[in-house]
């Protein structure tokens, strides 16, 4: 598959009990292990394909790995930004949310975000905006087990003082339980 810069999103299915992984390796260069669970999965991972990627992927061909024990499904995707209108506003509630997933698209004008988050897993909870083309991406939770907080995130042009750049943004959630991450100016 040949991924181009910006975001690629990979939804997986797994019904068995025993291990699955699953990676993306680049031709030249570059690899991401999206998923490495023991037992049944399903879920939604994102990750960066960008040539500033200094660990990653890059643009250019790629190719799968799954190493699992029974029935799995993979699709994966690029999508991106219609236009300038595309896309919700910077205020995000998402309530009730369970496992892994990838939201699509948060605008993000210049400004400071207050980004409240919770979870009710026992495993990791990372939450990671990621730039539509594929560069910014600052990692706003990562955390094991129960937690809840928040964080304040700066959004200016390419000043030392900001996390990230103006622009169309995935919120990509890795949680192995329920959680919540509200967003707002």
């Amino acid at each position: 598959m040949d991924l181009s810069e910006g975001l690629v999103v990979v939804k997986a299915i797994h019904s068995r009990e025993e291990g699955f992984r699953l990676s993306i390796f680049g031709q030249s260069v570059g690899e991401v292990q999206l998923i490495d669970t023991v037992g049944a999965y399903a879920g939604v991972r994102g990750t960066s394909v960008s040539l500033r990627n200094r660990t990653g992927l890059v643009p250019g061909p790629h190719r799968l790995l799954v190493e699992a024990r029974g029935p799995w499904t993979v699709n994966v995707g690029q999508e991106f930004p219609a236009n300038e209108n595309a896309g919700s506003a910077p205020l995000l509630n998402l309530e009730e949310q369970m496992g892994d997933d990838v939201r699509r698209w948060v605008r993000f004008p210049e400004g400071e975000y207050l980004i409240r988050s919770r979870h009710s897993g026992i495993g990791r909870f990372a939450v990671a905006p990621i730039n539509a083309d594929g560069g910014d991406e600052v990692l706003v939770v990562d955390q094991t087990g129960v937690f809840e907080g928040e964080r304040f995130l700066t959004v200016g042009p390419g000043s030392s003082k900001a996390d990230l750049s103006p622009g169309f943004y995935a919120l990509v959630v890795q949680a192995d339980g329920d959680w919540e991450v509200n967003v707002q100016p």
